[in-house]
Formats: structure tokens, C-alpha cells, sequence
């Protein structure tokens, strides 16, 4: 127990260095993220071998599934923000004051996708427009829905493994990823009273019809893909099977997606500088934007996978599910997990595994005792994000958030609405139990 304690420790001494060495220091993210993994390898006791082999692993991974969608996200986002539909969309919404509100239902429907991160990748267009913290409440609506909403990946992982009824996790998941994506928009104003706008385009033309499709359709048809790609993945194949399938599949994967949001974009400016799609233009700077943020996530995921070799997440987990709490035991389980290794997908798999033999014990052997299990396990693997999650380094990015700031307001935002979940999953199990 005192090496798992011990590697629980280093990690939390590597996120205060690198809010040090980001601050005080001035370091940059990228650099010092990756001094702290090495520094963390051989503190751990790793060899140099092994954590290059995974840090390798993870980096590959993440610039494999998200990276490219990242690249297509940010291109559409500079090539809406440079035509001023953003700035006038921006400008009829501000004046109504709805752009965070805005951001909650959108996040809720797109976090049902197949990856948060990928979905905020997908949705800066319509963050440049919104402006504002919506790029935060954005992220914290996405991981909400994502942790509880099939059908997401993890909640159909934690019903497939847990044996429970997909349509009895959705009856309680959806209401109440409503409820923890309000307390992240409530969050996100106390966080970040004040927002850095002074880069954003202000006009005072008047919004166009073509504004409006302009920002919205390389944002919703990409995110509707990201959906589909969900329902089609599913273990009980409702979209069918064979040429069907991976028809649904293949047309979401990174690559379409990079250039179905970034031909959406182009299609709709209609009109651009001669030279915008030049090395100088447009897409030079978008590209250019997307290097530093795709590398500092890459790394960041392959912080997660060295931290998985470890095994230490996996053992505090193990230790931890032998108490009798109830949901509350999933609950921790997952979020341990998550908050060590970064992964939700992987804190959902471990966690559920894990918890399916102990139901019984648990009080949650009833089909809607396994449809709460679920859940805490969902949002367990919501709890917490921060530098090992290259979904904290895209937030912190769209929002342009230093690391100290992000760890606040996003890792912060995951706690709460944690917190406001696993409060509501007790009284429930209480209830219904």
C-alpha cells in the first residue's frame, strides 16, 4: 500500500511543478509536461525503455484519434472567425447575453458522441462565436453527458459489462447529466468571473441568414457523424451489420471528419483572401495554432499511459472496492482510477469489471440497482481531469487557459459536478433501492 500511496504522491507533486514551472517560471506546457513524465518514470522506478515504450504508445494513440480532428476544428474555427461571421453571430448573442446557456444543451447532445474531446475539437467555430467562458461550459456540458448518457462509449461499456438495461441507465443518466451540466455552467461563472476577449473580432454589421450556417454546419454535421458512429458501435447493432456498419463507422472516422469540417467551412465563407489557404493565409495560421495544442495533448496522453504502467491506479482501485458503500464504491473506484491514469474509457472498464462480482454485496444485484452502478461509474471516470487528459489541455486551449487557471476551472468544474452526481446517485439508490 505504501508504493501505490507513493505513486498517488508523485503525481500530485508533478501537477504543482508544473503550475510552477508554467507560472513562476514561464516554462512552456509542452516542454515542461515532458521533463515532469521523465521525472516521474524514474521516480517511480521505471526504466528508460519502458517509459519511452509507453509514453510512445499514448502519444501515437491520441495524435491518431484526435489530432486530426483537432487540425479540422481549428481550420473551420480560423476560417469562420477571419470572414466576421463569427464576430456578427457573436455580436447578436452577446447582446441577449445566451451564449453560456447556448453552450449547455449543445454540450449535452454532443457528449453522446464518440469522444468529448473530439466533439470540442469539433464545436470551436461555434466557441469563437459564442465567446465569452463558453468554451468551458462547452467542455464541462460534453463530459456530463459523455459520463451518463447513452450512447456514449462509457456508458454503454459500464452497462454492457454491469448487465444492465441500456434503457433504464438512459431513464437516469439523461435528467441527470442535465442537473451536473447546470452545476458546471454555475462553475464556470464563479471560475472565470472575468474572460479575456480582447483578441475576439468585434463588428457592427448586421448578421447575416448566411452567418448562422456558416458557424453552425461544419459544427453540427461532424458532431452528428461523432453520434452516429456511437449508436453504430454498439454490442446489439442497431444500424446493422456488414457494409452498413462500416459505412456509419468508417465516414466518422478522424480523417473524414478533418475534411468534412474543414470543405463545410470553405464551402460556406464563400468568399476568403486570394491567399488564404496559403502557408501565409488562413489555413498557415490555423495550422500553426493546432501544432503547439496537438502536442501538448499528445503528450499529455501519454503521461496517462506511463502512469499505467505503473499498475498503481488499478491496485488503490482494487483496495478501494472491497468497502460495502453502495454507489458511492463505484463512484470512487472510477474516479481514482480516472484521476490517475486520464482515461474515462479505461477508468470505466477497470472500474466496471471490477464492481460486476460485487454487486450483490453492493445492495445494487437489481436492475435498477446495476442502472446506478452505471452511472456512479460514469461520472467517476468524469472525476477529475487535469494534466494527464488531453481533454484538460484542449479546454485549457479553447478557452486559453494558462495551466494553473485550467486546473481550476476545469479540473475544479469535474469535482463539483462529481460531487453534485454522487450526491444525487445516493439519494436515489436510497429511494429506489
Amino acid at each position: 500500500m505504501t508504493g501505490l500511496l507513493y505513486c498517488a504522491a508523485l503525481l500530485a507533486i508533478a501537477v504543482v511543478l508544473l503550475v510552477v514551472l508554467t507560472s513562476r517560471i514561464r516554462l512552456h506546457a509542452t516542454l515542461a509536461l515532458a521533463g515532469l513524465i521523465v521525472a516521474y518514470g524514474f521516480a517511480a522506478d521505471m526504466t528508460i525503455s519502458s517509459i519511452g515504450r509507453a509514453f510512445s504508445i499514448g502519444f501515437v494513440h491520441t495524435l491518431d484519434q484526435v489530432g486530426l480532428v483537432l487540425l479540422g476544428g481549428i481550420v473551420a474555427a480560423t476560417f469562420v472567425e477571419r470572414s466576421g461571421a463569427a464576430a456578427r453571430v457573436g455580436a447578436v448573442l452577446g447582446r441577449h447575453r445566451v451564449s453560456s446557456a447556448i453552450a449547455v444543451p449543445i454540450g449535452l447532445v454532443a457528449g453522446t458522441g464518440a469522444s468529448p474531446t473530439a466533439g470540442l475539437a469539433l464545436l470551436l467555430p461555434l466557441a469563437r462565436a459564442l465567446r465569452g467562458r463558453s468554451a468551458l461550459v462547452l467542455s464541462l456540458s460534453l463530459l456530463a453527458s459523455f459520463a451518463l448518457v447513452p450512447p456514449s462509449p462509457i456508458a454503454i461499456a459500464g452497462a454492457s459489462v454491469l448487465g444492465a438495461d441500456a434503457m433504464t441507465v438512459f431513464a437516469i443518466g439523461a435528467p441527470l447529466a442535465i442537473v451536473v451540466a447546470v452545476a458546471g455552467w454555475f462553475h464556470a461563472g464563479r471560475a472565470l468571473p472575468t474572460v479575456d476577449d480582447s483578441d475576439a473580432q468585434t463588428t457592427a454589421e448586421p448578421m447575416r441568414a448566411r452567418d448562422l450556417l456558416t458557424v453552425t454546419l461544419p459544427v453540427l454535421i461532424p458532431i452528428a457523424l461523432l453520434i452516429v458512429q456511437s449508436v453504430a458501435q454498439i454490442p446489439s447493432e442497431p444500424l446493422g451489420r456488414g457494409g452498413m456498419r462500416e459505412l456509419f463507422t468508417g465516414i466518422s472516422r478522424p480523417l473524414m471528419l478533418l475534411v468534412l469540417a474543414t470543405g463545410l467551412a470553405l464551402l460556406l465563407v464563400w468568399r476568403w483572401d486570394a491567399t488564404a489557404l496559403s502557408e501565409r493565409g488562413w489555413a498557415g495560421e490555423a495550422i500553426a495554432m493546432a501544432a503547439g495544442a496537438l502536442m501538448v495533448m499528445g503528450i499529455a496522453a501519454g503521461f496517462g499511459r506511463v502512469l499505467d504502467e505503473t499498475g498503481a491506479a488499478e491496485l488503490l482501485g482494487e483496495s478501494l472496492s472491497v468497502k460495502r458503500w453502495g454507489v458511492l464504491t463505484p463512484f470512487l473506484v472510477a474516479a481514482i482510477v480516472k484521476t490517475m491514469l486520464g482515461s474515462s474509457l479505461t477508468a470505466t472498464l477497470t472500474t466496471a469489471g471490477m464492481i460486476e462480482p460485487l454487486l450483490p454485496a453492493l445492495g445494487l444485484d437489481t436492475p435498477t440497482g446495476r442502472a446506478l452502478a452505471v452511472a456512479a461509474i460514469g461520472v467517476g471516470a468524469m472525476t477529475v481531469s487535469h494534466i494527464n487528459d488531453a481533454h484538460f489541455w484542449l479546454t485549457a486551449h479553447a478557452q486559453r487557459l494558462t495551466p494553473a487557471r485550467a486546473l481550476l476551472a476545469l479540473s475544479g468544474g469535474t469535482a463539483v459536478q462529481g460531487v453534485v452526481a454522487i450526491v444525487i446517485l445516493l439519494i436515489l439508490s436510497a429511494v429506489l433501492r
